[in-house]
């Protein structure tokens, strides 16, 4: 199974379920935090153990005694311009820890997780209660400029479902852009009258959207730089930048980013060319991770600034198949079974994986998925390729 495959279908995924921008509830409530006050000069949280999962602590304490202490986090929206400090906590006992994390970027969204580190032990016996946690923002050269377009509409779901504060910080928060897909495709792939994707094309214009279509002869070539460098200008010059990016061709007709991992090889991959790792994958993201804050102390900003997927096209003719394939599914009804169901998969180095995507799996039930797989064995491999033959809308793996 290539991770590209994977992306294209989470993309489709994605594109088929945004239609207009609206606001979901926010995820952060789930770890125990509220806002009490929020501006564009501060915002001030309070955290509520009531609203922690002990049972779930226990349980990690049971299947894993090595587990003495548990960090909950939620995200908040940055104001473009401001640096992010922790200026006052109170009410936390001795054996916590208030502090934030590395700032990242999701297009329009910056935002910083503020973590709260606490013994489990204190959690699970209802030992620790309440507490409250300020934030302040300060003018700073160093952090990303203030955004002068309107918000992606694509995005701005998202975004309310990350932070709790994006309205309160963001200028423009009322003005969405129309959404926009760029097609790069060498040009002996590229659609014309004939070609099934042109159907898919229309498809997506009579649903609204903008769609651009660039051959790698007008980027300036098949090299990954070169595409890189193209995809950020659009993201930095267009007024309105593409909110997706889908690649019509294999790695031979247009190159893959290689991203380097220390990580052991898994029962879902293997290092490039079937040589485990640590080595090289294909990471098609390195292609839309183009906006970031300046000042993070660890590793680049990892989350996309636009979607990406990529059609596994050598040909005209695997461009026919998939491009039909693509327009049938995009219209099938709402109401197909297979779009309900998923699969969550995670590696069994440690119990936190497996339990990250059992939390992740209730999650999906809770929001309209029917059913799930769930994929911890040897041979999870083969039995996923199965599945997604079968019928399935999300694959979701931790490892």
């Amino acid at each position: 199974m290539k991770r590209s495959y994977l992306r294209f279908i989470a993309l489709i995924f994605l594109l088929s379920a945004v239609t207009i921008a609206s606001a979901s509830r926010w995820q952060g409530l789930d770890e125990g935090f509220s806002v009490e006050y929020s501006s564009t000069d501060s915002i001030r949280l309070r955290w509520n153990a009531s609203n922690v999962n002990a049972p779930y602590l226990r349980y990690l304490q049971r299947e894993n005694p090595s587990v003495d202490e548990l960090c909950a986090a939620c995200w908040v929206a940055v104001p473009r311009g401001k640096r992010p400090s922790l200026t006052r906590v109170t009410g936390f006992p001795q054996n916590g820890t208030v502090f934030l994390g590395d700032p990242h970027c999701m297009r329009d969204l910056w935002m910083v997780p503020i973590n709260v580190q606490m013994l489990t032990p204190a959690l699970a016996e209802g030992n620790v209660t309440t507490g409250t946690i300020t934030i302040s923002f300060a003018v700073d050269t160093n952090s990303p400029s203030v955004l002068t377009r309107g918000i992606s509409t694509v995005f701005s779901p998202l975004y309310h479902t990350f932070v709790p504060n994006f309205n309160d910080v963001t200028p423009n928060n009322n003005i969405f852009l129309p959404p926009q897909i760029l097609v790069i495709a060498p040009a002996t792939l590229v659609p014309t009258q004939t070609n099934p994707l042109t159907s898919w094309i229309n498809w997506r214009k009579s649903l609204g959207w903008q769609v651009r279509v660039a051959t790698l002869t007008e980027i300036g070539g098949n090299n990954v730089t070169t595409i890189q460098n193209w995809i950020q200008n659009a993201y930095n010059t267009w007024q309105n930048p593409p909110d997706a990016v889908y690649l019509v061709g294999d790695d031979s007709q247009i190159e893959t980013p290689l991203t380097y991992t220390d990580d052991p090889s898994t029962i879902f991959s293997s290092g490039s060319g079937g040589q485990p790792f640590p080595g090289n994958y294909s990471d098609d993201n390195n292609y839309v991770r183009l906006d970031g804050p300046m000042w993070r102390t660890s590793m680049p900003d990892p989350l996309p600034d636009m979607l990406i997927g990529r059609m596994l096209a050598a040909s005209v003719a695997d461009v026919s198949t998939q491009g039909t394939k693509t327009a049938f599914y995009e219209q099938l009804p709402d109401t197909c079974t297979w779009l309900n169901r998923a699969v969550v998969g995670a590696d069994q180095e440690s119990e936190t994986q497996r339990a990250t995507k059992r939390w992740t799996a209730n999650r999906m039930l809770e929001n309209g998925t029917t059913y799930i797989d769930s994929l911890y064995t040897s041979s999870s491999g083969t039995n996923l390729n199965e599945l997604i033959r079968t019928g399935r809308s999300v694959v979701n793996y931790r490892g």
